[in-house]
């Protein structure tokens, strides 16, 4: 069946998290992301219409005056985005100097492999625009696979990255000489 996006509260990090209310309901969505701007309520989400349908393609945006309500408005330009190098969120929004950022997956060569940085220069319940603001890829180190989000919060950054391991890593406990 199809699915729902929840909200959880946290009573006590990390491991304290309890249940709030369903946000949404009916869809089959991923990566969700809610932003608050300018006096609403914005959920972000990708979402696949069909079973077996990626989740990685087409970003959707809602908007809502009262976060539990359940009365989620469609973006008129939904899908905002349909573009599997940068419509998944890779993390919550980043505010910096009153500027919103989205962080994005990129899985153009495959799921996880880098992120986008955009610029959120328009947010409206019509118009959405952003511009591709910087680029995280594993770059030359070949023990990175890839990167899957980002978050920011008081002034710490946090990432993640997919290591390359040896298939036969128990060869590093032993000194095999021939």
């Amino acid at each position: 069946g199809q699915g729902a996006i929840k909200l959880f509260r946290c009573h006590r990090f990390p491991g304290d998290w309890r249940f709030e209310c369903n946000l949404m309901s009916g869809l089959r969505a991923a990566d969700s992301t809610l932003v608050k701007r300018d006096g609403k309520w914005w959920l972000f989400t990708t979402v696949s219409k069909f079973k077996g349908g990626s989740t990685a393609v087409h970003l959707y945006i809602y908007y809502s005056d009262n976060l539990k309500t359940g009365e989620w408005h469609p973006h008129g330009g939904n899908p905002v985005i349909s573009d599997s190098q940068s419509a998944r969120m890779a993390g919550a929004f980043i505010e910096r100097d009153g500027q919103l950022f989205r962080p994005a997956q990129n899985s153009a060569w495959r799921y996880g492999y880098g992120l986008k940085i955009f610029r959120v220069d328009r947010l409206t319940e019509t118009e959405y625009k952003e511009t591709l603001f910087d680029c995280v890829t594993p770059g030359d180190d070949r023990r990175v696979r890839g990167i899957h989000s980002l978050a920011q919060s008081k002034g710490l950054v946090v990432s993640d990255a997919e290591l390359r391991r040896s298939r036969f890593r128990f060869l590093h406990y032993f000194d095999i000489h021939s």
